[in-house]
This record gives structure tokens, sequence and C-alpha cells, in this order.
């Protein structure tokens, strides 16, 4: 599939009427918000959730989560940010699992022919 068959395939989303059409209309919910508050090129340097940078003790093997400092901002934080309607909306007609939203993240990024980014339900050992 190309990107432009991916294009045409998302936008062409209308019910959550079962799992994999339930992360088709996210991502075209996303594409929607992406194309109003997103500036060209943004897309590009935004993982689908935040990146963070976690204190680590050495000495204890103590991850100190309370000091985490956000390197990124996530795509999910800035749509619940900026279109807080529109973010639980979504959420609710579409009810995505972690690894939904992570696929139609990357079917947006694949649309605008970037590279994929990290999925949020996959643990990267």
């Amino acid at each position: 599939m190309t990107p432009a068959q991916m294009l045409e395939y998302i936008e062409g989303a209308q019910q959550a009427t079962d799992y994999g059409e339930a992360a088709r209309l996210l991502a075209k919910h996303m594409l929607l918000f992406a194309r109003a508050h997103l500036q060209p090129g943004q897309l590009l340097e935004t993982p689908s959730e935040d990146d963070y940078e976690i204190a680590y003790d050495d000495r204890n093997f103590d991850v100190r989560w309370a000091e985490r400092k956000v390197r990124r901002v996530g795509f999910s934080t800035l749509w619940k940010t900026k279109d807080p309607k529109g973010y639980r909306a979504a959420m609710d007609v579409c009810e995505p699992t972690g690894f939904q939203f992570g696929w139609a993240y990357n079917a947006v990024r694949y649309c605008a022919e970037l590279p994929p980014t990290g999925n949020p339900a996959i643990v990267e050992v």
C-alpha cells in the first residue's frame, strides 16, 4: 500500500464496528487533528507518547519516576492539550488499545512519508 492509498483508506473510515475499523477511525481523527493543529514538519519530530529523561541511581538500581523530565512531547499530549474535546471524542468512540493507538499514529506518519515511531504497546528490551 502506498502512502496515497493509506491516506485514502484512512479518510474512508466511518465507524468503529470492530478492532480494525476502530484503529482506522482513530487514525482518521489523528489525521484531522494533525492537519488542523500541527505545523509542517512537526510530525517528524513527535513521538507517539512523551519521551522522558529518567533519573537512575546506579548504586541501587533505582528509577526515580518523580524526577523524570519530558525530552519530547508526544502526539497524545499535544492532542490532549490543543484539542481536548476532539481527543476525548475520539477516545470515547474508538476506545483504543495502546496497540491501536500506535498503529493509527504510524499510519498517519506513513501517509506523510515519515518513518514509524515507537508503539506504546510494544516494549523494547
